[in-house]
């Protein structure tokens, strides 16, 4: 006597899909809505953690640029991006507008994190508990 499984494929799927991400090999981040009120670096990442997430690295919210055709520079005022409208428009459906945090910080700095202003694609050194910026989380361990 055959005995039949239950288990779907799509099942199977959503089962490997879920253990390739606890692995830590999912190709790409699974994004949060971004918080509704700007914040500092502290609070950004309190908020993340208590959604089970972090905030997200310089070179994961950079991939994100670059899939949208943008630059992300050291220069205060990289305007390739500013007048980028294919940039600014498929970074607004991704839902990215703004200044970012990240959890990356700069060697030797205790006291600011890398944050991201998204319209320009050019980072800064915001002070950690005085900046008021975005949080958007990353589920990806």
């Amino acid at each position: 006597m055959k005995h039949k499984s239950s288990v779907t494929l799509p099942r199977l799927v959503s089962l490997g899909l879920a253990l390739f991400s606890t692995l830590g090999l999912a190709a790409e981040p699974q994004w949060l809505a971004e918080a509704t009120e700007k914040m500092n670096w502290n609070a950004a990442s309190a908020y993340c953690a208590g959604k089970g997430a972090r905030l997200p690295t310089e070179a994961e919210i950079q991939k994100e640029i670059k899939a949208c055709g943008g630059t992300l520079t050291g220069d205060y005022f990289p305007d390739e991006n500013e007048a980028n409208e294919n940039y600014q428009a498929c970074m607004k459906s991704k839902g990215w507008e703004g200044d970012y945090w990240t959890s990356s910080t700069p060697a030797q700095s205790q006291t600011c994190a890398l944050d991201i202003y998204i319209r320009r694609g050019n980072t800064g050194c915001g002070t950690k508990t005085e900046s008021a910026l975005k949080a958007r989380c990353t589920l990806q361990k």
